[in-house]
């Protein structure tokens, strides 16, 4: 399951990420976006749990919770087909 997580630090590091969600569950993927011109961070990215389970309790735990200074949102990512599924319906 891919969780999103924003409003993080932009000096964040995956590796920080990682070690947050893995408390939680094994973690598959970490991604942090970053501007392809500066590489800063861009305050957001994504992590990928193989377990759904503990995806949605790592959501239900972090979600608006302080990290680096600031309070992040913690969201659990709609699949492809239900995004697409959503567009149509609006």
């Amino acid at each position: 399951m891919t969780i999103y997580i924003g409003n993080f630090p932009p000096e964040t590091h995956e590796d920080q990420l990682h070690e947050v969600f893995a408390s939680f569950g094994k973690v598959r993927k970490v991604n942090v976006i970053t501007d392809p011109v500066s590489g800063r961070g861009l305050g957001f990215g994504f992590v990928d749990m193989f377990s759904k389970r503990q995806a949605q309790e790592a959501v239900e735990a972090l979600n608006h919770t302080p990290l680096g200074g600031r309070m992040v949102m913690v969201a659990q990512v709609a699949s492809r087909p239900e995004r697409r599924q959503q567009q149509r319906e609006d």
